[in-house]
């Protein structure tokens, strides 16, 4: 609900409307005639009035989110839009300004800004936040000259474990496994979850090997008691991979990746050890460049292939669209994960190429079924960070739309799925490619949703039709009241900004049923299907055509 206010060249109120008066508790005889400095919350300082002022008498307005303070003391965030008014004769008279109460939604940011830097699950810090924590102790210890260290664990045999006793079982254990872990912790310490089953632990008191094994040894004792689950015992080993700083790396990458590399030697050496990190184990070169050459040579031996996996109405009666994804199947290597190959597309430039080819397969995959079945089905295809930012500020609207005329397809039947880290690094020129795309008439879609920059003042300016819960959001949602929460807050807050809601990884009846209950749109998931190859997808809609 927005609120108007009246302002003089003299920076006097001579007026207000009803609404001003429920957000701000004054009444109009109150505020007329005054100053409204009066609503300042006193947490701006002066130099942010300077910039307001000095940015609205050059050019006439300013838009921003203010912190003032209502009439019964209560702190509130505004959304405010302040306008010069000229008359006639080209002489500025007053302000007008336009505002709108956000604290609600401020609200919401916080919760979403906490889950982007830790994990639902455990409640432990995640990548994110450990990769920042570990650039700021590199800072301190240049200066002072001290060592730390960073150990990478993984949970040995997890992924059978998980298959064998279900997931739900699997999330208990890594409930019990992180509680173990922080049990063993100082106060200095940081212990995150950056995977699966993998944590981070960046101790800044273990200066030297002996304090180092000190850590180590307390940490596998922790887990000679088995851990009980559903009745039944379990013993949990862990693999620990060892990295010092300087020793093995300067940079919160390096010592990352040498982490992981000594963890996995210490996997092949023998489960429940240890492995500090040494150069020679750095073999990871070597299967970079392979993977390298593998991967420029897919695109010309047609290596690449895209699967759909449908979006369906919550009662799975209708199919509303699909989603493209790309695999990857090597004759040396067999079925390649996106996550180890698109990193590197990324960082060779490949990925322009393999995009393109994404964008057309899935344009023409659309046009298939609208041939054949005489109906519209949207298709969503993810664009990387990489491809989307190109330099040259057009090529990617380019792309697009040259798909889009050899394809035949309707551009309204083409969504693009980003992810919010393309806003972080020039949230203004993202914000023009997306605009330079919704003219082409394309739709656009916000992908997992709250792991990013997660920033309202974003969103609210981007053009987009969708946003997709991510999958993490959806395995929490029954684990407790609080994540359901933040699911709720996700779809409210898409729905109030006349935004669709598209839930990704649903694979249980209970999750679909919450779902359900909070009004989301879409569901994606193995519930309803598995990713489909090009004839699957076919049959699944000549079957739903049928059934019709």
């Amino acid at each position: 609900m927005k609120e108007l206010s009246l302002q003089t060249k003299e920076n006097r109120i001579v007026y207000v409307n009803r609404q001003f008066t429920k957000v701000t508790g004054y009444s109009p005889e109150e505020v007329l005639g005054k100053n409204p400095s009066f609503l300042s919350s006193g947490l701006h300082d002066k130099k942010f009035y300077e910039v307001f002022w000095d940015i609205l008498h050059q050019k006439g307005h300013w838009r921003g989110e203010i912190i003032n303070r209502r009439k019964n003391g209560e702190i509130y965030t505004e959304w405010i839009n302040i306008n010069k008014v000229i008359d006639e004769n080209g002489v500025h008279t007053h302000y007008v300004a336009l505002f709108s109460d956000v604290t609600e939604s401020k609200a919401h940011e916080e919760k979403l800004r906490y889950l982007q830097t830790h994990d639902l699950l455990t409640d432990l810090p995640n990548r994110n936040f450990i990769i920042e924590a570990l650039e700021l102790a590199i800072t301190r210890n240049k200066l002072t000259g001290k060592k730390f260290a960073v150990l990478f664990l993984d949970i040995n045999r997890f992924k059978l474990i998980n298959e064998s006793i279900g997931h739900k079982a699997g999330d208990e254990i890594l409930l019990h496994v992180s509680r173990r872990l922080k049990g063993n912790l100082s106060p200095e310490d940081i212990l995150a979850r950056v995977g699966s089953d993998e944590f981070l632990l960046l101790t800044e008191q273990a200066n030297e090997v002996r304090d180092v094994l000190h850590v180590v040894e307390e940490i596998f004792r922790s887990f000679q008691e088995p851990i009980t689950i559903m009745g039944k015992e379990h013993i949990i080993t862990v693999s620990i991979g060892i990295t010092l700083y300087p020793n093995d790396g300067s940079s919160a990458a390096v010592l990352l990746r040498n982490a992981e590399t000594a963890m996995h030697r210490s996997q092949e050496n023998a489960n429940n050890t240890y492995q500090f990190f040494s150069p020679d184990m750095n073999v990871h070169a070597f299967e970079r460049l392979s993977m390298e050459v593998n991967l420029r040579r897919a695109l010309k031996e047609k290596e690449f292939f895209v699967q759909y996996q449908p979006k369906f109405t919550p009662d799975k009666k209708t199919i509303k669209g699909m989603e493209a994804l790309l695999r990857w199947r090597n004759r040396e290597l067999g079925i390649v994960s996106p996550n180890r190959f698109i990193p590197l597309a990324e960082e060779t430039g490949l990925i322009h190429d393999i995009g393109s080819y994404v964008l057309l397969s899935a344009c023409q995959q659309a046009m298939l079924v609208h041939k054949t079945f005489k109906i519209d089905l949207p298709v969503s295809v993810n664009v990387s960070a990489v491809q989307f930012n190109f330099k040259h500020s057009t090529s990617f609207i380019d792309t697009v739309k040259q798909v889009l005329q050899e394809s035949g397809l309707q551009p309204a039947l083409l969504e693009i799925e980003l992810t919010e880290s393309l806003f972080i690094q020039n949230p203004q020129a993202a914000l023009e490619k997306m605009e330079g795309l919704k003219r082409l008439g394309v739709a656009l879609s916000l992908d997992d949703f709250g792991t990013g920059f997660s920033s309202m003042s974003y969103l609210r300016d981007m053009p987009i039709n969708t946003i997709k819960i991510d999958k993490s959001f959806i395995n929490g949602l029954l684990q407790s009241e609080k994540n359901r929460s933040i699911v709720e807050s996700i779809i409210s807050l898409a729905h109030s900004l006349g935004m669709m809601v598209v839930a990704e990884g649903v694979e249980e009846k209970e999750q679909l049923t919450i779902l359900t209950e909070l009004n989301c749109d879409l569901i994606q998931g193995y519930l309803f299907s598995k990713p489909l190859d090009q004839q699957e997808l076919m049959d699944l809609l000549k079957k739903d055509c049928q059934s019709l």
